[in-house]
């Protein structure tokens, strides 16, 4: 059966007003700490027109110090007599993107906000200096902006009243507002008809993470935004194809002219929350390396195809879940026409074009095996062009020019290079340290004592109001790659005048959105003397240093080799225990609200196992029994990927090079117990039970092995503690002091 789409150029639609992403919560900030010729290369590949993703917009976290998701955006204003523009990287990143497409649209919304802001006039204050500092430090001028806080209350009066007279008097009249950026079910539709005023004082009504629109909104007089949703999972096409669906739905089912992803890029670290969502990686920037994901290319099939300003065809726009399309033309005779085919079978369609005068249009093609396939020119016979819209495929046909293919990077990926020093004197006082993303308080670059240092900046007084969604924690960074193993972290701290605390922590896995301390071993020490070793909130030792002056500088240590943890002050052990939890992860600076500082930072690998390398359980190099199934794409596991096997004698298996390795998952109150061979040897018992459940954990770690190659066999018992309530496994990855390698044909059997 051919499927018919009608094209006309007659046909009416409302106005394309472009496809864009999101600049917040801490994502963004590692790729301005890589060199500058890599940075540049990467920000082409974002917003350079005609080339990559070419978005046409950008929106912009107004910063109030709050963690947002998955990190902080600096505040511009952390008092009402305070004001540096320059903080964080969002304006930077805007300033880089109108410097590649001078009509780009930029756009502003805040997460949290300052705790200094307590009426009307302080927040007019804090928002028109964002906007003045932006014109006059960044010499940009904002489209959009949104005038209260992401996903919060929406307030008519200070909207009608206040905002938007003040921006009319201070000169950002052509700034147009937008509502209510909410999740709710278009709670703004019904306040554009009963509110005098706010139809006037508003230019575009919004939501997020939704395809569909009710009457009422599509009816209310002013434009509709899909103003945040989803942005493709790392290296998942299947998902990449999927966010095609929601940009074409949007329109299709909602009339949403625009469309805005979240993030712009994943410029962060997999342990942070949402890590694994983005068309464009960039977290090793000691190493320059970066990856253009698959969700790039399926971004490019509508961005580099179209322009805003140019005009849908509604009658060529319609959703389904196998095949959809999407049509716009533009002033100059231009036509784009998209053909989604999401579903399992080969899709025959046939376009009947009427009205154009094109004799041909120019077809792209991306699929799993390859993104942006050149399929040449397809003849138009008849005001018919026919072609076959292959299974679990995008096909963009246009008149517009063509589609340009983003190159991969040529920097290979690579750890960071230990031992790794930071002495802090590298930036201007005030910047942000190279490498670190702050996940609460503010991290920076000041002087103590005429020296350089590291200093959390914040006090009591600058408590921010969290975004309603997420609790900002006490203040802490994070620093380094994720695949650190075995290895010392030392820094020196000085605390400050009062009660205060310093936290060094180590193989940090996960930092979870709920909770105040990441999951991670973590030293403590408060200024009275007394200290904790910590795994996240349990301490497994504590004990108090004597004659502790807190006035004085003292040095911070910590060490991990396979199940020893040790912490140190001052060069004196403090303890030494056994622990297996957590096998690997990344580096923890973290204090109270004061102003603690560091310096002479210092990170040292132990043994060949500094570094180990992650797989997840569905690489297709480790081989699973049909028993093992992909439960969920929550972002809190690796590469949002988890497999769980409930019987008896499930099997997953892999081999590799090396010397050890571990397995890591879910540790829960219904989970079971697997026997894991080495060489066909039983080697360790994986026993998942634990009474407080936890994700990321290593569920069983084999090190010691002889150099070479081994097998490793997981196999499920269908049996478990007498305390657990189920039998189920649930395995996240495998991290190898090693390499991975195909199995051969008798090791799979």
């Amino acid at each position: 059966m051919t499927s018919v789409i009608k094209v006309s150029a007659n046909d009416s639609g409302r106005r394309f007003d472009g496809i864009g992403a999101v600049t917040s919560n801490g994502m963004s900030k590692l790729l301005y700490d890589y060199p500058e010729a890599v940075r540049e290369e990467v920000l082409d590949l974002l917003f350079k027109p005609g080339y990559g993703a070419s978005f046409h917009a950008l929106k912009v976290e107004i910063g109030s110090d709050a963690n947002g998701t998955a990190g902080t955006e600096p505040s511009h204003m952390r008092s009402a007599d305070d004001f540096d523009i320059r903080r964080g990287v969002g304006l930077q990143m805007a300033r880089d993107a109108r410097d590649r497409n001078k009509d780009i649209t930029l756009d502003a919304l805040r997460w949290g906000t300052p705790g200094w802001i307590r009426d009307y006039d302080d927040k007019l204050k804090y928002y028109l200096s964002f906007l003045q500092g932006a014109k006059e430090a960044y010499g940009l001028d904002f489209d959009y902006l949104s005038p209260d806080e992401n996903e919060g209350e929406f307030d008519v009066r200070w909207v009608v009243d206040v905002l938007r007279p003040a921006l009319d008097k201070a000169g950002f009249g052509a700034v147009r507002l937008t509502g209510a950026d909410s999740t709710e079910e278009w709670n703004i539709a019904p306040l554009v008809k009963s509110s005098p005023g706010l139809k006037d004082a508003i230019a575009v009504i919004n939501r997020h993470y939704k395809q569909v629109s009710p009457r009422d909104a599509k009816d209310c007089g002013l434009p509709l935004y899909n103003s945040e949703d989803l942005a493709p999972y790392r290296n998942r096409f299947s998902h990449a194809l999927e966010v095609a669906g929601k940009i074409i739905r949007s329109y299709a089912d909602g009339r949403m002219t625009q469309y805005i992803m979240h993030p712009v890029i994943e410029a962060m670290y997999e342990d942070l929350p949402y890590s694994c969502k983005g068309i464009l990686v960039a977290a090793e920037p000691w190493s320059g390396h970066y990856e253009v994901c698959p969700g790039l290319h399926v971004v490019a099939h509508f961005t580099q195809a179209s322009k805003p300003g140019w005009r849908y065809l509604d009658g060529a726009c319609h959703w389904s879940k196998s095949l959809s399309s999407f049509a716009l033309a533009g002033p100059g005779g231009e036509v784009t026409i998209i053909l989604l085919n999401q579903g399992d079978v080969d899709e025959e369609v046939s376009v009947e074009v009427g009205g154009f005068k094109h004799e041909c249009l120019h077809a792209w093609q991306s699929d799993e095996a390859e993104q942006l396939q050149d399929l040449g020119l397809h003849p138009i016979m008849n005001g018919v062009l026919r072609l076959v819209v292959k299974a679990a495929s995008i096909i963009t046909l246009t008149s517009a020019g063509p589609i340009h293919k983003a190159p991969s990077c040529q920097s290979p990926s690579s750890p960071l290079p230990l031992p790794y020093r930071d002495s802090f004197d590298y930036r201007q006082k005030g910047g942000q340290p190279l490498y670190m993303i702050d996940q609460g308080g503010a991290f920076e670059l000041q002087e103590k004592e005429g020296m350089p240092c590291l200093m959390q900046v914040l006090d009591s007084s600058q408590k921010v109001i969290d975004w309603e969604r997420r609790p900002t924690p006490p203040p802490y960074t994070v620093l380094g790659p994720t695949s650190l193993c075995d290895y010392r972290a030392g820094v020196s701290f000085l605390l400050d005048k009062g009660r205060s605390r310093v936290l060094l922590g180590a193989r940090c896995a996960l930092s979870l959105q709920k909770q105040d301390l990441p999951e991670c071993y973590s030293i403590q020490v408060w200024d009275d003397g007394r200290w904790t070793l910590q795994l996240g909130f349990e301490v497994l030792c504590c004990g108090r240093i004597c004659d502790f002056d807190p006035a004085i500088w003292h040095r911070l240590m910590i060490c991990c080799e396979a199940d020893s943890i040790s912490a140190y002050c001052d060069n004196r052990q403090l303890c030494n225990i056994q622990d297996a939890s957590i096998s690997s992860g990344n580096i923890v600076l973290g204090s109270d609200l004061s102003h603690v500082c560091f310096r002479d930072f210092l990170v040292e690998g132990l043994g060949e196992g500094a570094y180990c390398e992650r797989h997840d359980a569905l690489d297709p190099r480790i081989v699973s029994t049909p028993g093992w199934k992909k439960v969920g794409d929550d972002a809190e596991d690796y590469n949002r990927t988890l497999l769980c096997a409930a019987g008896s004698w499930e099997v997953m298996a892999f081999s590799f090079e090396g010397t050890g390795f571990a397995i890591t998952g879910h540790v829960g109150g219904g989970l079971g117990q697997a026997d894991v061979y080495v060489d066909g040897r039983s080697a360790a018992l994986i026993d998942a039970w634990s009474g407080s459940p936890r994700k990321r954990r290593c569920l069983c770690s084999v090190r010691g092995l002889p150099e070479g190659r081994h097998s490793v066999e997981i196999v499920t018992r269908g049996e478990s503690d007498p305390d657990s309530t189920g039998t189920d496994v649930q395995v996240n990855a495998i991290e190898l002091i090693g390499s991975l390698v195909e199995m051969t044909k008798e090791e799979k059997q």
